[in-house]
């Protein structure tokens, strides 16, 4: 071989091992089933492989997890939900913005059909006071169909059945109820409640429903109540006045002895009868606008005083103008109306009419659409000020202001009639005071009368409708679906809960795994070994299943004369999976360096019991196998253990030999393996430290070497112990073990690191004890130990047929 070729066979610590190669045999991890393979797709493998090793940790945990959420589902209290729903009717708006008879009128000042915006009601649904009229209905109930008390009155249910306060009883209809527009918008209402109890929840949902009617329609026919009122009270009043009137007409009538007067007397006392009627009724109009105003400020002031004088700022110069422009047209158009009646029927037979109904409609829409702009620009101009305007006491104030707004517009609006009627009485006055004293008088009499007898005739006919319309009022409410009775209840949602907890736990456990597998210490993967700096040179498996199953589990076992170790699987059963394994050892050793093979081969380790010992039994019976004659010195003068697996005794032995003059040969010991021998411990010496750096020690190992094929020197464990420092300098190769599962990343890299300052010649690494299926790579590289060891088993059968 050339010097070339010798030096490609040479690492660093002279080990014959390059190209993840060593002589004679390729490494595992070099087969070419994962070659091809990249590092990601490794490092998934490894992933999978950690997952599959620990499956039953995984699961269990999952199931522990899944198991304990289902238990916790069942036991909780199952909550039963019912809904119902329902239209909020906005009422269609009955107030005109340019002009409208006194019904209309009262119906807008005293908030009778103006309508009622959704968000409005939504707020009277989840009102405060909403909840203790609820609250105080249950409380008087106490208990439902089945005579159980409700659980919303028990104090602590289900534990607390004592009785609660109304208070805390509102508080927890607030709570779970939930009124909401269906589907996030519209007017139809969705009402649910949630309960342990579904009778609970079904009684609350109609409570809710039918207590919200109750007090819409009680509203509304309190509102229609106060406008009678007002009627009934100015319909007396005119009627006093008309029935006063017409005895002080028939004793004048009387005295003066006047029967009629002549026809324009009678026109012009008819026109001025019908302004003046008209401005009665205006004024009637307008107290009864005043009066809610003042209402409204009121009501707007309690939220925020001052702010009723901002919004009267509201109203612009050019509503007002188109106001007055307005009255001025009707008046002339009643005026027109009271001289010819039949034109009311037939309007297109007067051009003029024509004209002034066309004015009033153009007036009209842009009346109607300068209040809508003021309207739109309430949020930012007259009502943005207050803050957001949306929910809570910022909606009632916007509905408020609404309101306001339309009778401040319906005030303008009667006060420019109101101006336009009296410059039209002012003139109808200058001629009626040109006529005779005694006619002006029985006129305005006679004119007095009439006013006050059509003023009449309008309050009676407004204050029966408005009768009519009081018992009839309902509410804004009208049911679509009353609540159902669950029959199943809506939480738990148990299916979820274990669903999530199957995934918590999956979760969980993968966590602890893969915090298991970092903070692991023990090298429990052939994988892990062979990412050390040394090869790889064999895996031995655990032989405990062995002794178990062909020695029932003895450690010793007679040969002849002879007590030897059960672990002694090369000479017991030569032809086992472990015994291959060992002789896998020896060709890796011997075809390592063949044109200068190793003599003199120490066995260490970096802790105790980890079977370097038992290795260099076995090593020795395989060397031997081939015809070599192998020495086995136990050098572990502290816990000597060669004579017990060999069954010889421990004296005389090397301390001895070194200690006397004599032939070692005298000492050297046959074994029960032919070209086996065995130098013992012999005596423990006070200095063992001392005895390996001897000079007879060294001069004994190389006198040694030459009369044998083979020395193996087992020491102690280097990790721990440095006695074989000096040995190490005498032996040729270093065979480096690791017991799987049992030794110690950090130690058995602290034993790498000392090896590599005193330049030990490292052959390589060799794992004991393994177990594929304990192995955390057993799903990835590891389980091909497992498959070669049943292999080997199976061919072995078909050998042997």
């Amino acid at each position: 071989m050339t010097a070339n070729n010798d030096q490609e066979f040479l690492n660093t610590n002279g080990a014959g091992y390059t190209n993840g190669r060593y002589r004679g045999e390729a490494p595992i991890d070099t087969l070419s089933v994962n070659s091809n393979l990249s590092d990601e797709e490794i490092d998934i493998k490894q992933v999978v492989a950690i997952l599959l090793h620990n499956k039953w940790i995984i699961i269990s945990i999952t199931a522990v997890v899944a198991i304990i959420a289902a238990v916790a589902s069942v036991m909780m209290t199952p909550i039963y939900e019912s809904q119902g729903t329902i239209i909020i009717s906005e009422a269609p708006n009955r107030y005109s913005m340019a002009g409208n008879d006194l019904s209309n009128l009262l119906m807008s000042s005293y908030g009778i059909g103006i309508g009622s915006s959704i968000q409005s009601e939504l707020e009277v649904l989840n009102s405060r006071t909403m909840a203790y009229n609820l609250a105080e209905r249950i409380h008087n109930e106490r208990v439902d169909v089945n005579g159980r008390l409700y659980p919303l009155l028990w104090r602590a249910y289900p534990k607390d059945s004592s009785l609660t306060t109304v208070d805390t009883v509102a508080y927890r209809i607030m709570l779970n109820k939930i009124v909401e527009p269906k589907g996030g918008r519209g007017n139809i209402i969705l009402v649910s409640f949630k309960s342990p109890s579904n009778y609970e929840a079904f009684r609350i949902v109609n409570l809710i429903i039918d207590t919200y009617s109750d007090v819409s329609t009680r509203t509304n026919r309190v509102q229609a109540k106060a406008a009678l009122d007002f009627l009934s009270t100015e319909l007396q009043n005119v009627k006093d006045e008309v029935v006063s009137q017409e005895e002080h007409l028939r004793n004048f009538m009387n005295e003066q002895r006047l029967v009629q007067i002549d026809g324009q007397t009678s026109e012009l006392i008819k026109s001025i009868a019908l302004i003046e009627s008209e401005k009665k009724a205006l004024l009637v109009n307008l107290a009864s606008i005043n009066k809610s105003i003042d209402l409204y400020t009121q009501k707007l002031d309690d939220f925020n005083p001052g702010i009723a004088e901002k919004f009267s700022l509201a109203l612009g110069p050019l509503l007002q103008r188109l106001q007055v422009q307005l009255a001025e047209v009707e008046t002339e158009r009643v005026l027109i109306y009271a001289r010819n009646p039949e034109l009311k029927q037939n309007p297109e037979k007067n051009k003029r009419l024509m004209d002034l109904n066309s004015q009033i409609e153009v007036l009209k829409n842009e009346i109607s659409s300068s209040v809508m702009k003021l309207q739109e620009n309430g949020n930012t101009d007259f009502i943005g000020f207050l803050g957001n305007p949306d929910g809570g006491v910022s909606t009632k104030i916007g509905a408020i202001q609404e309101s306001l707004l339309k009778l401040q517009i319906e005030k303008t609006q009667t006060e420019s009639k109101l101006s336009v009627l009296e410059k039209q009485l002012d003139e109808h006055e200058v001629v009626f005071n040109n006529l005779p004293n005694n006619m002006i008088e029985f006129a305005r009499m006679k004119r007095d009368l009439q006013v006050n007898e059509q003023l009449y005739l309008t309050l009676a006919r407004q204050s029966s409708e408005m009768a009519l319309w009081e018992q009839t009022q309902s509410g804004l409410a009208r049911v679509v679906d009353y609540a159902f009775l669950p029959g199943k209840p809506v939480e738990p949602k148990k299916k979820i809960i274990v669903i999530i907890a199957t995934f918590l736990g999956l979760f969980i456990s993968i966590a602890i795994v893969f915090v298991k597998e970092i903070s692991k210490k023990e090298i429990d993967s052939v994988e892990k070994l062979k990412k050390k700096l040394y090869p790889l040179l064999a895996v031995i498996p655990n032989l405990q299943e062995y002794i178990d199953q062909h020695f029932e589990g003895k450690e010793t076992i007679d040969i002849g004369d002879k007590r030897i170790s059960t672990g002694l699987v090369t000479l017991l059963d030569s032809i086992s999976p472990s015994a291959e394994a060992y002789r896998r050892l020896q060709s890796n050793i011997s075809y390592s360096k063949p044109d200068d093979p190793y003599k003199v081969i120490l066995v260490t380790s970096s802790n105790k019991s980890e079977g370097k010992t038992t290795l260099s039994a076995n090593l020795a019976v395989t060397m031997a196998e081939t015809g070599n004659r192998v020495l086995l010195i136990d050098c572990d003068f502290r816990r000597p253990r060669v004579h017990s697996v060999w069954g010889v005794e421990t004296s005389p032995g090397l301390v001895d030999l070194l200690f006397e003059d004599v032939d070692p040969h005298k000492f050297i010991k046959p074994s029960v393996v032919e070209n086996v021998f065995v130098l013992t411990a012999g005596n423990r010496p006070p200095n063992p430290a001392e005895i390996n750096r001897s000079k007879k020690l060294r001069n004994l190992i190389a006198k040694l070497r030459y009369e044998f094929d083979y020395v193996i020197l087992d020491t102690p464990p280097y990790g721990i112990i440095t006695d074989a420092a000096p040995l190490v300098k005498l032996a040729d190769g270093v065979v480096l073990v690791c017991k799987f599962n049992q030794t110690r990343n950090a130690e058995f890299d602290n034993t790498i690191e000392s090896l590599k300052r005193i330049n030990a010649n490292v052959i390589g690494t060799v794992m004991t004890a393994f177990d594929a299926k304990k192995s955390s790579g057993y799903y990835y590289t590891d389980s091909y130990y497992q498959y070669s060891y049943q292999s080997y088993k199976e061919y072995e059968k078909r050998d042997t047929n």
